[in-house]
């Protein structure tokens, strides 16, 4: 939706260059960058991961370039950034050749929207009552609808073995993702994983017509791009 425009105008500019440059400066989007905010200023220690379990805490373990933005600026650029899926937050270095034991994550607020490499995330304070908080994906912005997408990593307990033939199993954690449609109201609307319960809770009353626009695009509502797809149709 509109509230996110300049944002994703921001990330535009950051990733493609002067092209996205001209078009959002056409919309009156102003972008700057304030020289006098300091990384520090969102800054907090990071977490420590007292469990041991198989598999990786961590989007990417490398820490790739990012930015922190709001609304229609660049506040800290030239960061690196991981994203602690586990745990829920994004840890920083200031260079890429600081040391693992320098690393701190950076303070969640609404206000800041994290860029990290091409991929752009708005955290929301925990809502009981839609069962919602964290950092989300911005996957797509819309007249009537975004799409989110919340990357959780799923811990399994470990089990001993019944017999002295299987072994022990570890401890583990497991990649899911869950995706939501966030309507004008802010209302988030999480997408169930089935095709056909996913396409009714997209199409409503219209869900003929949507099924329609699939089967003659040949695109699968559970695949990430098409889902983007269809999403944008929705919004037209």
């Amino acid at each position: 939706m509109n509230k996110l425009f300049s944002i994703l105008g921001v990330v535009s500019i950051l990733t493609f260059g002067t092209t996205f440059a001209q078009k959002y400066s056409e919309n009156n989007t102003q972008i700057s960058e304030k020289s006098t905010v300091t990384i520090e200023e969102f800054l907090t220690p990071a977490k420590k991961i007292t469990q041991d379990f198989k598999g990786s805490p961590f989007a990417n373990e490398t820490f790739v370039s990012g930015a922190l933005l709001n609304n229609n600026e660049v506040l800290i650029s030239n960061i690196f950034l991981r994203y602690n899926v586990y745990q829920d937050e994004f840890q920083v270095k200031k260079s890429m050749n600081a040391a693992e034991t320098n690393v701190e994550a950076i303070r969640k607020t609404q206000d800041v929207y994290i860029k990290i490499a091409n991929d752009i995330y708005t955290y929301k304070i925990p809502d009981a009552t839609q069962g919602i908080g964290g950092y989300y994906q911005i996957l797509l912005e819309g007249n009537s609808f975004d799409l989110f997408k919340k990357n959780r990593k799923k811990y399994i307990e470990g089990a001993d073995s019944v017999n002295k033939m299987t072994g022990n199993h570890a401890a583990r954690i497991v990649d899911e993702a869950f995706y939501y449609l966030v309507n004008s109201e802010g209302k988030f609307i999480e997408l169930p994983s089935s095709k056909s319960k996913k396409i009714d809770a997209i199409g409503g009353v219209n869900k003929n017509e949507l099924k329609k626009f699939i089967k003659t695009n040949k695109l699968n509502v559970n695949k990430e791009e098409d889902l983007i797809k269809i999403i944008s149709h929705l919004n037209q």
